[in-house]
């Protein structure tokens, strides 16, 4: 392993386009002891021969058949040699000097997970969020966990917009390989919350900068967007998935992380909600995924325990609280309803 050197892992998929600027970004490093491993994962457009054709040694290229972004980050572990790795998705890009003021911090062997802000934009580069503050802290893992939270329901802090996403980040190697955290193969929505998540339960601080030096760019045809049943059923594994893992934690730490908890439960149950609304989604189907959502009891009562603040948040509690499919099949409905006006 490579001391000092900054992996970082570029998954790349049909995104001839905008490939060169994120590469470009990352080369551009002001700390220049970097790799750059970038897998083709069975793109159907000419982006493995634009990388091909950028002739820089740092840049470490390789092809495989479609398998998705979580084996293909996964790989890129595998062939990491640096003290610390980055993931780079392949459309967005990041500031010169990112990697230099991560690693020039205070006391850095303290720290297994290096935090860097986001902002997002469009594919124009209008800045269409931006909730960092440029502050700078020693976060515990439960501090960390509550931003996490808060930025998943739409309520982020100072570090809130970033925490749960994988990218904007530095990982020691060691220790990713030490605890043998992976990403799931099986998950294509909310497989950066999970990994991230898994990562807070085996660290009791991380240093968290809220400046954006990540830039992540919104396109309209995102992993991320849910349209089709098949979707649908990627949003509900990510959820499902998220779940169990919070529901082990907030077990023995329940007042810390309360309220936030509460938020985040309620946010996502909206988005299932309006999400179910939008897609074309059997009845049969809704009800099965209804039943899904009510078996996390633990984690709902824990929630509906510490409340939450606004009414809609308050309503999705008290309806996730009764564990009704019926019910759930009736509110749907009535989303479908809504959204046809």
């Amino acid at each position: 392993m490579d001391e000092n050197l900054v992996s970082a892992i570029v998954p790349l998929y049909n995104c001839a386009d905008r490939i060169t600027v994120c590469i470009g970004s990352i080369l551009a490093q002001t700390h220049k002891n970097i790799e750059v491993i970038v897998i083709d994962d069975g793109s159907t457009d000419n982006s493995y021969d634009v990388v091909a054709s950028m002739a820089d040694p740092r840049i470490r290229l390789y092809t495989q058949e479609n398998h998705g972004v979580s084996y293909t980050r996964n790989r890129g572990m595998d062939l990491a040699k640096g003290e610390w790795l980055t993931f780079v998705d392949s459309d967005d890009y990041i500031e010169a000097n990112m990697f230099e003021h991560m690693l020039n911090i205070n006391e850095i062997d303290k720290f297994d997970i290096i935090s860097a802000g986001i902002d997002t934009r469009s594919e124009t580069g209008a800045i269409i969020s931006n909730n960092c503050t440029c502050e700078e802290a020693v976060l515990s893992r439960n501090k960390a966990l509550e931003y996490l939270m808060l930025g998943l329901a739409d309520r982020p802090g100072a570090f809130g917009e970033s925490l749960h996403l994988i990218y904007s980040k530095l990982y020691r190697h060691s220790f990713l390989d030490t605890t043998r955290i992976k990403f799931e193969d099986s998950l294509s929505f909310a497989e950066d919350r999970v990994f991230f998540i898994s990562c807070l339960y085996k660290l009791d601080y991380i240093y968290a900068i809220s400046r954006p030096f990540y830039h992540h760019v919104r396109r309209n045809n995102s992993l991320s967007s849910v349209k089709t049943e098949k979707d649908m059923m990627r949003f509900i594994d990510g959820l499902h998935t998220t779940w169990n893992l919070l529901t082990q934690y907030v077990k023995t730490n329940p007042d810390e992380l309360g309220k936030a908890c509460a938020g985040f439960l309620a946010h996502d149950f909206n988005r299932f909600l309006s999400r179910s609304a939008r897609t074309h989604i059997s009845n049969e189907r809704i009800k099965e995924i209804s039943l899904q959502i009510s078996s996390h009891k633990d984690i709902i009562d824990f929630a509906c325990k510490h409340g939450a603040d606004s009414f809609m948040d308050k309503l999705s509690l008290m309806i996730l609280r009764c564990r009704s499919p019926w019910l759930n099949n009736l509110v749907i409905k009535g989303f479908r309803l809504f959204c046809r006006y």
